[in-house]
């Protein structure tokens, strides 16, 4: 299953970033599935608080891996909802300048964990 994931995310990096189902099911949000939300960038890689220009920011990174996480969410409005967020929580060009930066990473690298969430929080019926 990982590998059929990893190609997905390949294709979807190329084409669109989009989660279906296979067989002609539908995605429905499966009822057991608890969304956590790890903060600003993947658990695996760490964003160290020096990065993080303010406590908005956070409260930014969780609602997006929420967003990523809701069944038949779409990644560009997760995306563009996770910037307005960030940059609101700004009050100079540097912050906004690293909600921009934030903001490229999920657009460009986001892929992948969006279907990963999608995965998790959908169950083909």
């Amino acid at each position: 299953m990982k590998q059929f994931l990893v190609i997905l995310a390949l294709v979807s990096v190329a084409l669109c970033c989009e989660y279906k189902c296979s067989f002609s099911k539908r995605a429905v949000a499966d009822p057991n599935f608890r969304a956590v939300a790890n903060g600003c960038g993947p658990k695996i890689i760490g964003v160290p608080d020096k990065w993080i220009p303010n406590s908005g920011f956070m409260t930014c990174c969780n609602s997006h891996d929420f967003c990523y996480a809701r069944c038949n969410s779409n990644k560009v409005s997760c995306d563009n909802s996770f910037r307005t967020c960030m940059r609101n929580t700004c009050s100079n060009k540097a912050c906004r300048d690293r909600a921009n930066t934030f903001f490229n990473a999920v657009k460009n690298l986001g892929c992948t964990f969006y279907l990963i969430g999608q995965q998790k929080a959908c169950k083909c019926v």
